[in-house]
Parts: structure tokens; C-alpha cells; sequence
């Protein structure tokens, strides 16, 4: 169990800043979905408007918990009771996910009972995970998993939190958007991170604000665009196909608001050419077996350019450095821990994918870092997507 804790831990500090708390309860379930993976089903929640300020990010426990024969793990409870080795499994596809999911199973509050007991959520029981705006303190999730809504809204009741009606729906929340009360329970866990709690049919909007949680409830309602009615969003997820770990950006934010400050220490070789341009990108992290693949997809409006971006990424990835920001000492060539297949372009309606695929050389150690970013960090070690690498680097 301490190997748990300590990666759970290491995560919280990404999450140490989340802000108070609300829950939202209601009879509507998620709308039908016809979509082509679990990913895209997700996207179909959550508004285009969101999509518009921040990266979408899905993370997939729920997969990764069957990868390694561990699917009945659903609540820290189950987790307890098992013998090491049968932990050890879920450690690893824990791990696998790790910074796509919440960390609050791992902290207890000063004795008063951990977020489990104080609010009827396990993230353990995760199956899926859409994140917006992973950077504290306004990350907003949508998760889906076996939830317990009469449970979860008499817990919070229980801690003080008032209902309040949304349409057709109702919510519980305690404090305003952002809030922070110290001498809350829950607040001491997660901050704000759990001011809204939207709970219907086995699905959880969970954010520190209320306009995050009534723009993806209107979205469930079909009263507002989702990000898969948009035709690139969608043709970039069908693309993916099932994944553990996806993210949807854009050219601007590859690489994370850096605020054209330089900060990757590399030197940007001769040959590393120009990029064209892509309208729009999607990464994701699959599994095949017990191989994992880093897949790169981007969006361009004619082939031509698609091809030409093909060859001048490949070309940077080859003599590319990983970990240039950072104080880690191991700074291994991108293709040491990658293996890029060649590009593979293919016509999704008006435009064309260009998808690369790169082999995990070390599945143990995925490299969250392609995924992962905040407005105030870099975090993704993408240098080599970057239409401008130039303003990074110091």
C-alpha cells in the first residue's frame, strides 16, 4: 500500500492548489452515443466552448485496470484487502494513467475520513476521465464509472452543502466558484477541486466552478455545440481509435502557454526545417498487446502539406533531445525511448490526417510528459511539433 500512497503523492502536487465544493443531481442521463470509441463518446459531453480556452485530456483506468487482469479493484476498499502481488498489478495500471485521474484517494484529512468516506466518491471506480484544463486550481473532470448517486448526495448534505436547481437538474454546492474553506473537511483534501459534483447515471461532472458544470450539463442536453460537432475534433479522435491516454490541442498550445518565454535548453539543429501547418492535433497513448504506442495526429486541409509535415517532423524526432526543460539528468535522444513508424496520411472529409505512430521502447515508463501540460509549466516535451520551436528555447 505504500507504493500506492507514494504515487498517488507525487501526483497531488499538480493538484495541491485545487480550490471548496458542490454536487449536482439529476434524472437526464447522458445523451445516446453512436461514437466510434470511448474517447469520442466522452467528447460528446463536453462543449466546444471549453475546447476553445483549454486542452481536452481522457485518461482510461478502466482499460488500464483490464490490461493487467485487475478490473474487479473498483474502491480503495477492494484494493486493501487484496494480497500484494494482486496490488502491485493495480499499482501498475495505476500507473500507467497516472496524472489523468484525481488523487484525493490518497490523502485523509486529517484524520477525519478521507474523500471516500467524507463524500461517497472512490476514484478507484473511474472508468473513464475527461480532464479540462488540467492545470490547478481550475481543472474540471467528467468521469465515468459505478457511482452511488443517493449515496454521494446524502454524504454531501451531510457536510453541509445546500441544493440548488439547474433545469432539470439540482446541485449541491458550499462556497463560491473558486472557494477555499479551511475548516471544511473536504475542502482540506481537495481545496475547490470538488465545488461542483454533477452525478447522473453513473457519470460525475466534478469542478471549483459552476459554469464549467452547467456548460457540460447543456451539452449533455444537446443544448449546446460539443466538441465532436466539430468535423476536425471528431475526425482527429476517430483517428486515435481506442486509447489509455488522449489529449485534443492545438498548434498555439502544443507545447503549453509558454508566454514565448525560452526554456527548452536545446539547440535547435540546421536541417530541422519549416512546418507547414496543422489546423488542429490529437495525441494518444494506446496499447496493442504488450507493446505501447505514442500516436500524433494532425489535421491539415490538403495532402500535399500533410506529406511535406510528414518528413520534417520525422526528421526533427531523430535528432531531438528529451528533458532539455528540466533538471532531470537523463536527457536521452527521442528516438531512444520512441521508435516513430512512418507517416500514414489519410482523407477524413474535407481534409487529411497525418498520423505517426511511435513504438514505447520502455512501456514501464510511458512518458506522461507528451500528454500532460498547464498554462504555467512545459510539460509537454513536443519541441519538435512546435510551428515556432525558435521562441522556446533559451
Amino acid at each position: 500500500m505504500n507504493k500506492i500512497m507514494i504515487s498517488c503523492l507525487l501526483l497531488a502536487v499538480m493538484l495541491i492548489m485545487l480550490p471548496g465544493c458542490t454536487t449536482i443531481t439529476g434524472d437526464n442521463k447522458p445523451s445516446e452515443t453512436t461514437a466510434s470509441s470511448a474517447f469520442t463518446g466522452m467528447l460528446e459531453m463536453v462543449p466546444y466552448a471549453l475546447f476553445e480556452q483549454h486542452d481536452i485530456s481522457y485518461g482510461s483506468l478502466g482499460q488500464a485496470k483490464e490490461l493487467y487482469g485487475v478490473a474487479n479493484i473498483d474502491s480503495m476498499e477492494a484494493l486493501n484487502q487484496l494480497p500484494k502481488e494482486e496490488r502491485d498489478k493495480f499499482i501498475s495500471a495505476w500507473n500507467e494513467m497516472a496524472g489523468t485521474v484525481p488523487t484525493w484517494n490518497s490523502q485523509t484529512g486529517d484524520g477525519q475520513g478521507g474523500i471516500v468516506s467524507l463524500t461517497g466518491i472512490d476514484v478507484f471506480s473511474f472508468d473513464r476521465t475527461i480532464t479540462i484544463n488540467n492545470m490547478p486550481p481550475r481543472i474540471s473532470y467528467i468521469a465515468q464509472g459505478d457511482f452511488d448517486e443517493e449515496l454521494i448526495a446524502g454524504k454531501l448534505t451531510e457536510q453541509g452543502y445546500t441544493k440548488t436547481n439547474y433545469g432539470n437538474y439540482s446541485y449541491f454546492e458550499k462556497g463560491g466558484d473558486y472557494n477555499i474553506e479551511f475548516t471544511n473537511p473536504i475542502s482540506k483534501i481537495a481545496m475547490a477541486a470538488m465545488n461542483r459534483v454533477a452525478v447522473l447515471d453513473n457519470t460525475l461532472v466534478i469542478s471549483p466552478a459552476t459554469g464549467y458544470v452547467t456548460g457540460i450539463l447543456d451539452t449533455m442536453a444537446g443544448n449546446a455545440s460539443s466538441i465532436i460537432d466539430n468535423d476536425i475534433c471528431k475526425a482527429l479522435a476517430d483517428s486515435l481509435g481506442e486509447v489509455l491516454i488522449a489529449t485534443i490541442t492545438t498548434p498555439e498550445r502544443i507545447i503549453i502557454g509558454m508566454d514565448n518565454k525560452g526554456v527548452f535548453n536545446f539547440t535547435i539543429p540546421g536541417d530541422w526545417g519549416t512546418l507547414l501547418g496543422y489546423e488542429m492535433a490529437a495525441l494518444g497513448y494506446r496499447a496493442e498487446g504488450d507493446s505501447r504506442y505514442f500516436d500524433i495526429a494532425l489535421y491539415y486541409k490538403d495532402k500535399q502539406t500533410a506529406e511535406a509535415d510528414g518528413k520534417t517532423i520525422t526528421n526533427r524526432m531523430g535528432s531531438y533531445t528529451l528533458n532539455t526543460f528540466t533538471g532531470n539528468t537523463e536527457k536521452k535522444g527521442f528516438t531512444e525511448k520512441y521508435q516513430p513508424g512512418e507517416p500514414v496520411i489519410t482523407k477524413y472529409g474535407e481534409g487529411y490526417i497525418l498520423k505517426i505512430s511511435c513504438l514505447v521502447l520502455s512501456p514501464g515508463k510511458p512518458g506522461l510528459l507528451m500528454f500532460m501540460g498547464g498554462s504555467a509549466m512545459p510539460m509537454r516535451d513536443l519541441l519538435f511539433l512546435a510551428p515556432d520551436p525558435e521562441k522556446y528555447v533559451k
